[in-house]
């Protein structure tokens, strides 16, 4: 992947218009993220990353998507967690999709705090570039 910037090296980012795009779109990879997780869990199995149990869910909202095309961006999603190593599919899937704090997952993983904030982010921009590369997310 690229190389990492960290958090005190804002005039890099400021200097660097696509690592500045990455960085402002955390939060829309998060938002497909959890709407990944949700949409898997409504079909009846859990994202890859969390083991792929299957069980029956009862889901009693009604959505504006087909199925056809909650099947796609579940597929899509998953693909794209996949292309991630490892740590970083662990990470996303303790912090975003089970929602633990940061300092839960640093207690769990037995690491520093900023380590697994570090790593998050650097998580987040590896699967927001993938999601760019693949065209589910748009970079403006």
């Amino acid at each position: 992947m690229r190389e990492r910037i960290g958090c005190g090296d804002f005039a890099q980012v400021r200097s660097d218009p696509e690592a500045l795009i990455i960085s402002l779109t955390r939060a829309t990879t998060i938002g497909l993220v959890r709407k990944y997780f949700a949409r898997s869990v409504e079909m009846g199995r859990l994202p890859s990353v969390l083991g792929r149990e299957v069980f029956h869910a009862k889901c009693s909202s009604y959505t504006l998507e087909t199925f056809e095309d909650t099947v796609i961006f579940v597929l899509d999603m998953e693909r794209c967690v996949e292309a991630l190593d490892a740590n970083s599919q662990m990470l996303i899937a303790l912090l975003t999709m089970e929602e633990l704090r940061m300092d839960e997952v640093a207690d769990r993983l037995n690491i520093a705090l900023r380590q697994v904030m570090r790593a998050y982010g650097n998580a987040l921009d590896d699967l927001t570039r993938v999601l760019i590369e693949r065209g589910i997310l748009k970079s403006r």
